[in-house]
């Protein structure tokens, strides 16, 4: 298998919603088909992150305060987004149900799906072995952390901008004999910024292992998530105030925290506790035979 990974454009996109690595997911079981029905389980995954209560928001988030869940719908910890994947592979709910019955759409009957860190010394060539190397009626998928952008605020008292960090989950699975990125971001932006921080920034997006294999050295040795790269909710929202109120569709508590985090000067979250390991999620399937699915779809 060549060095190089395509790009696939019959992807999930998750538009302006902080919910990057629920697309993530559900971008390793899409097929490209009934997008609006993956766009409506994206919607009931998010809600699903929402539902702990916080009596008080405290004004310094780390993961593990968040623990399993999400505060917005982001997951800014490898260990949060496996802890609430297979959180949702416990369920026997509406989510898990939706999640069945559209992957049956795709000719396999989900049976069950398990999510986990991989080695965090494996190099990708033995990752892209272990897609080729895969069981009848096992498949898996890769959940990629990645830095994304820098959002920045002014610094009155020197004058200047603050960067401020954030991160995003990208989708690497196999196509045929091909791998490929689905990538829920409406533009590359992202992955430039993650070039960039991995010392290489010639191109706009991920084009090759080699590219992959720097950014995941990074994540992981070279860049340090220490208090000083906390990410600032409040000027994120700042950013977004007129567009989110243009979703009607988004959680009741998203918007019940985004109230609260209005009210406070600055609302941060600091990534120094956060693993930044790639999750592989491996699902089981049984194969629907044409004349079955042709009948479901009716």
């Amino acid at each position: 298998m060549s060095n190089g990974i395509k790009y696939c454009k019959k992807r999930l996109k998750q538009e302006n919603a902080p919910i990057c690595g629920i697309y993530a997911f559900l971008n390793g079981f899409y097929d490209g088909n009934k997008k609006r029905c993956w766009n409506n389980l994206a919607h009931d995954l998010w809600n699903e992150s929402l539902t702990p209560k916080f009596d008080s928001l405290p004004n310094y988030l780390n993961a593990d305060i968040v623990n399993r869940y999400s505060l917005l719908g982001e997951f800014f910890s490898s260990r949060n987004l496996r802890n609430f994947l297979n959180h949702i592979n416990n369920m026997r709910a509406n989510n898990w149900n939706s999640l069945s019955k559209l992957v049956r759409q795709t000719g396999k009957e989900l049976l069950v799906f398990h999510a986990d860190y991989i080695d965090a010394n494996l190099d990708w060539s033995d990752l892209i072995k272990d897609l080729d190397n895969e069981k009848t009626n096992t498949q898996s998928f890769y959940l990629v952390p990645i830095n994304s952008w820098q959002f920045s605020s002014s610094d009155t008292k020197n004058n200047k901008k603050r960067d401020r960090n954030n991160m995003h989950w990208i989708c690497v699975k196999k196509e045929g004999n091909k791998v490929i990125i689905l990538n829920s971001a409406s533009d590359k932006s992202g992955e430039k910024w993650a070039k960039k921080h991995a010392g290489k920034c010639k191109l706009r997006s991920i084009s090759s292992i080699d590219d992959l294999n720097a950014i995941k050295r990074n994540m992981k040795e070279e860049r340090e998530y220490k208090s000083n790269t906390n990410f600032n909710f409040t000027d994120w929202l700042g950013k977004l105030k007129y567009r989110c109120r243009c979703h009607k569709g988004y959680p009741e508590a998203f918007y019940e925290r985004v109230n609260e985090i209005r009210k406070k000067d600055t609302y941060e979250y600091s990534f120094e506790k956060s693993n930044f390991d790639i999750l592989k999620v491996t699902y089981w399937y049984r194969d629907i035979e044409k004349r079955e699915l042709k009948h479901q779809r009716r």
